[in-house]
């Protein structure tokens, strides 16, 4: 209505709606679902509801109305589509861009892996690597200093280092820069073990032909180490039990507590994301059509989904 209308007219209706209008967006502000909408706000929603009404009289012509929305709503959508296909162009980039001091510290420890005699590069207790006795953690990232993060927090917050073995699984452009930083930082009394993911000949049959099927360049899906926990049994066989951790983790506690709960009978268990505040908030509604009949048979539409 504020663009339809004329200049100098109706001024009391126009600037009573950018008021109004001005009022809502403050009710509103960033809330994404109705539980986090204040009190007031129905109250508000009613008084703009009661002036669109008014509104609607003062400006009858509604032939004009319609062209003028239609040419505004072709515009906006030709707009959204541009800044989508930014979005898009900014994301890929952005996650294929590492930061000027990470690419030289990669590169440094490179050349320094590569200066090393092939028996230097081992790392000890590779033997303990399928002990069932020890606390087993899989970290699969291409980041060095987030793995290196989330390995020396584990250890350090243990009440029992040396029981504790890190398997690493990186690409193989990065395998030399991690393997040798864990060369010069040892973890410790702990066990680790760090692999490429080109190592594993049978996922790369399986892999490459789901994602030429999904054609995906956003590195987010198209890279395999995102993919990796849902192989964990046969990327480790001959583990009976290991907790994977997401590299953007800092351990605070002990985690051999994880090792006595009892998972009743299941296969594998996840953290829950079942914070309505928080973004990573999902429920299995989102994801299927409980309309089939099936489908709502066996699953709970308000359930919460992994953090995957």
């Amino acid at each position: 209505y504020l663009n339809f209308a004329p200049p100098g007219r109706n001024t009391h209706l126009v600037k009573e709606l950018r008021t109004r209008i001005k009022d809502v967006e403050r009710t509103v502000g960033e809330a994404s679902m109705d539980s986090e909408l204040p009190r007031r706000a129905s109250q508000k929603m009613r008084s703009m509801e009661v002036l669109l009404a008014k509104a609607s009289q003062v400006f009858p012509d509604c032939s004009a109305m319609v062209r003028k929305l239609r040419a505004m709503a072709y515009n906006a959508e030709d707009q959204i589509r541009a800044w989508k296909n930014e979005e898009s162009y900014l994301v890929q980039l952005a996650g294929r861009t590492t930061p000027k001091g990470l690419h030289c510290l990669s590169m440094q420890l490179t050349a320094e892996y590569f200066s090393l005699q092939p028996e230097e590069r081992e790392f000890p207790n590779q033997k303990k690597l399928n002990d069932p006795d020890l606390y087993h953690y899989a970290v699969f990232s291409n980041n060095i200093l987030a793995c290196a993060v989330v390995i020396n927090s584990t250890i350090s917050s243990a009440k029992e280092p040396e029981k504790i073995g890190f398997h690493v699984v990186t690409d193989y452009l990065n395998l030399p820069a991690i393997s040798m930083w864990f060369l010069l930082n040892p973890p410790g009394k702990a066990t680790i073990h760090i692999q490429s993911v080109e190592s594993f000949d049978w996922l790369s049959t399986k892999y490459n032909s789901t994602l030429k099927e999904q054609k995906s360049y956003d590195p987010r899906y198209s890279s395999a180490l995102n993919h990796l926990r849902f192989y964990l049994p046969d990327i480790f066989p001959a583990l009976n039990k290991i907790v994977l951790l997401d590299h953007d983790v800092v351990v605070q506690r002990d985690l051999t507590g994880i090792w006595s709960v009892d998972m009743k009978g299941k296969v594998n268990a996840a953290v829950e994301t079942c914070r309505e505040s928080e973004a990573s908030f999902r429920t299995m509604h989102m994801f299927l059509n409980f309309s089939d009949p099936f489908l709502a048979k066996k699953f709970n539409a308000n359930a919460c989904t992994w953090a995957f």
